[in-house]
């Protein structure tokens, strides 16, 4: 059973909602000029955000920038991740980009991947990958002489790949670069600064990294509660461990305990995130990305906006409640519709549901959906 925590504030349901919307489209700390650092800013205050290679109407960090960054164009984000270096393309709680400050503190995470999915082919294999990318220098897995396959995640992988991927996940590498869903990979040493690579892991003790932990995705998500959770993917918490971490930042100061109408479970937010609570919907239509930060806990989504999702990209055509690749839509703090688009270009819609009992000002969905169609057709210039 979780820990029991008496809550601090108490919400209208109305005032839970408009609070989580506003942090992540109404940030103050996130309206610099530059769209590169926009990106950056952004990111930074969602501690990561997920990759998904699926690309209909661009790929998942694109549907999630798109959102949030007026204007929105893929080359931000790759400025951001691979000239700039400011963003890290790594494993958080999955395939994601987070802000290169968090690299030293994610030690534990690259340390994981020390015998993850490893067989004798590939341990034989890193020496030579490694030696083959520090003489030749930014490479893909069809420049290595590796021939044959190993048993990988989701199926067999071309042994070259497995051993970049391998050398990426723990550290030696990073990704030089992205083309698609291809990617190089060169020496870490040549693009990260030597202060992030030698700084030592700043948690000597399990539970401040736990606690360090549990904040980003409190942060990550906007609200989250004490219990089993998608939005902690990756960090392998037994309950107990969770509840010491949440009851220590609460301890702290440094999370606030909320009570929201009609939800039983405490929400917890960030202390430093207080003004959320003030915020009024900004009025402008979103679309949203099907693994967008705020949809992590899908869950959570449903007990705050009475808005059951499901991506149903791996569930057969038969058996789909909509489609393939649905994307919601937010509006005056409510989830009003969602819709699949189409594959081709110019963009256009193939089938759109609206949410039952919503009476949504027509004009200003129109215009959002006008912003996305134009960031769309972004994507090919």
């Amino acid at each position: 059973m979780a820990i029991s925590i008496q809550p601090s504030i108490s919400l209208s349901v109305g005032q839970a909602r408009r609070a989580f919307l506003a942090l992540h489209f109404q940030r103050p700390d996130c309206g610099a000029k530059d769209p590169v650092d926009q990106v950056i800013a952004h990111v930074t205050a969602r501690c990561a955000i997920q990759f998904d290679p699926l690309n209909l109407v661009g790929m998942n960090p694109d549907l999630v920038l798109q959102s949030r960054v007026r204007n929105y164009r893929p080359s931000y984000l790759r400025d951001a991740l691979y000239k700039r270096r400011a963003l890290v393309d790594g494993y958080d709680k999955n395939l994601c980009f987070y802000p290169a400050a968090d690299y030293p503190a994610l030690a534990r995470t690259r340390q994981g991947f020390y015998g993850w999915f490893m067989s004798p082919e590939v341990e034989a294999a890193l020496p030579a990958a490694l030696d083959f990318v520090r003489a030749h220098g930014a490479c893909c897995p069809d420049d290595l002489d590796m021939p044959g396959k190993v048993r990988w995640p989701w199926g067999q992988a071309p042994l070259a790949r497995a051993a970049l991927e391998t050398l990426w996940l723990r550290g030696a590498l990073v990704i030089h670069h992205r083309e698609g869903a291809r990617r190089w990979f060169d020496l870490a040493e040549r693009h990260l600064p030597a202060g992030l690579l030698d700084a030592p892991d700043p948690f000597s003790d399990e539970g401040d990294w736990r606690k360090w932990q549990v904040l980003r995705r409190v942060r990550s998500v906007g609200f989250l509660w004490n219990r089993g959770s998608d939005a902690f993917l990756g960090l392998n918490l037994k309950a107990p461990e969770r509840d010491a971490a949440f009851r220590a930042l609460v301890d702290e100061g440094v999370l606030i305990p909320l009570a929201v109408e009609g939800i039983r479970d405490i929400l917890f937010l960030p202390a430093g995130e207080r003004w959320a609570l003030d915020a009024e919907p900004d009025g402008h239509a979103r679309v949203i990305a099907p693994l967008d930060n705020l949809m992590w806990d899908r869950r959570l989504i449903e007990a705050l906006f009475g808005f059951k999702y499901s991506w149903e990209v791996y569930v057969p055509a038969s058996k789909r409640q909509y489609g393939y690749y649905v994307l919601p839509v937010v509006m005056d703090g409510r989830f009003v519709a969602r819709f699949e688009p189409k594959r081709a270009r110019p963009f256009d819609v193939a089938a759109w549901w609206d949410e039952p009992g919503r009476r949504v000002n027509q004009r200003r969905l129109k215009q959002g959906m006008d912003r996305f169609a134009a960031y769309v057709e972004r994507l090919d210039r």
